[in-house]
């Protein structure tokens, strides 16, 4: 189903998610952050994982974002909070 193929990768998850399945973005860790900051709607990306990760940022309160990811736990979608400080961040798009 494309729900499960969708749950092995991060950015083909965060791609349909967001409506833009058509673009073509590479790898996790070839994605180049584009904004300064974090906002509802845009992506966060981090250093986690063998190819990076990225996920997509459903929700800001304070410090910490509200995430909706696939593949952060194997072949799964998940929510998670993650601070900003976070030294797993290396930007934002």
């Amino acid at each position: 189903s494309v729900a499960s193929i969708l749950a092995f990768s991060c950015v083909e998850f965060a791609k349909a998610y967001l409506g833009r399945s058509g673009e073509v973005w590479g790898r996790a860790d070839s994605i180049k952050p584009t904004v300064e900051n974090p906002y509802v709607g845009g992506l966060v990306l981090t250093k986690e994982g063998k190819f990076g990760h990225v996920a997509v940022i459903e929700k800001i309160e304070g410090d910490t974002l509200y995430l909706k990811e696939a593949n952060y736990i194997k072949g799964k979608i998940t929510t998670r909070e993650l601070s900003v400080d976070s030294p797993v961040i290396r930007g934002y798009r």
